[in-house]
């Protein structure tokens, strides 16, 4: 904000979708449950922390490379991201890079990796270094997600486009 002569300024950031023919997200009950985003490359590994979660109560979805995940990330609103630090595509760093330029850049992040010295000195909120406990990670989910407005946002679940502008 800029107080300029007893007025305030606020700038806010709007994102438009890329494309106007791409339908909007279905509205579900998954939409009054945090939303989670994983991204890793490992397909076995993706599907494990995906089914430790759901029984939580935690809505999930994968991506299978760092492109497709910032590509979910940005059409979605996400209350935490599990990602990979060794993607193929795009690296862990350049992922979470992106999350703290993006307009949600408090978003949660815990950082995976196989070879933890790709943890060190990241921006993430949270690491784990491959294999790691699932009670571990469920624990960090909770910790980091405790104070999401998940079941507060009258806006919750519409897809960004949908949203009014404040």
């Amino acid at each position: 904000m800029l107080c300029r002569l007893n007025h305030w300024l606020t700038t806010i950031r709007l994102r438009f979708s890329a494309s106007p023919d791409i339908p909007p997200k279905r509205v579900d009950k998954s939409d009054k449950m945090i939303r989670i985003l994983v991204i890793d490359d490992e397909l076995g590994i993706s599907e494990i922390i995906c089914e430790a979660l759901k029984p939580f109560g935690y809505a999930v979805e994968a991506a299978i490379n760092g492109r497709q995940g910032i590509e979910r990330f940005n059409d979605t609103i996400y209350d935490l991201v599990v990602t990979d630090f060794g993607l193929p595509d795009i690296d862990g760093n350049s992922v979470i890079r992106h999350i703290r330029n993006s307009c949600r850049p408090f978003t949660p992040v815990i950082g995976i990796s196989g070879t933890p010295w790709l943890l060190e000195g990241s921006d993430c909120d949270a690491v784990l270094s491959k294999p790691f406990p699932l009670r571990a990670l469920i624990e960090l989910v909770k910790r980091l997600t405790r104070f999401s407005p998940a079941n507060t946002s009258p806006f919750r679940g519409l897809p960004l486009d949908d949203r009014p502008a404040l």
